[in-house]
């Protein structure tokens, strides 16, 4: 019992960090107020961010690729592997995406855009587009290095994960 009071105590003492000193804290601010920035203008055309995410993430790479795998998006968009799911789910429901069995695996199931999904994404990526410079266009010339500066914490974070995982499965 004693160790818990300690604890407390210590906690009870201690001085919180200000959470608009914390890189972690505002980042995740800005992040909900993208997302909900996109959510607002794309819900006119009945879409989600996620979901045109998705559906756009899908189109990209069916261009570079024969055969766009639900796990193909995934590494691409970065999403949950389940919210991944519902959102090729809600965009197959919708028409936009279809499913069709794999040429090379029949367990396996292919995503396609049909044409309703191209018209789609032609109506919504310039909403999503004009919803990023409204968002972003008050950074003027440090936008680009901002850009710069996401890609590269993203590729060591990126090379983190993979190396913390080759160290895992190697145990």
């Amino acid at each position: 019992m004693t160790t818990n009071n300690s604890k407390s105590q210590t906690l009870e003492e201690s001085t919180l960090p200000i959470p608009s000193e914390k890189l972690g804290f505002l980042f995740w601010q800005i992040n909900m107020q993208w997302v909900r920035k996109v959510n607002q203008m794309v819900s006119e055309h009945d879409m989600t961010h996620t979901q045109l995410i998705t559906l756009v993430g899908t189109r990209w790479l069916s261009q570079n690729q024969e055969e766009v795998i639900q796990q193909d998006l995934v590494e691409l968009v970065k999403i949950d592997r389940m919210l991944v799911s519902k959102m090729v789910k809600k965009n197959v429901e919708a028409g936009y995406l279809a499913k069709k069995s794999s040429e090379n695996d029949s367990r396996v199931n292919v995503l396609e855009l049909t044409e309703a999904g191209h018209n789609k994404i032609k109506q919504v990526l310039p909403v999503m587009l004009q919803a990023e410079q409204d968002f972003f266009g008050s950074l003027g010339d440090q936008r680009e290095n901002l850009t710069k500066q996401l890609q590269s914490l993203l590729h060591h974070i990126e090379q983190a994960m993979n190396s913390s995982s080759i160290n895992t499965s190697k145990q």
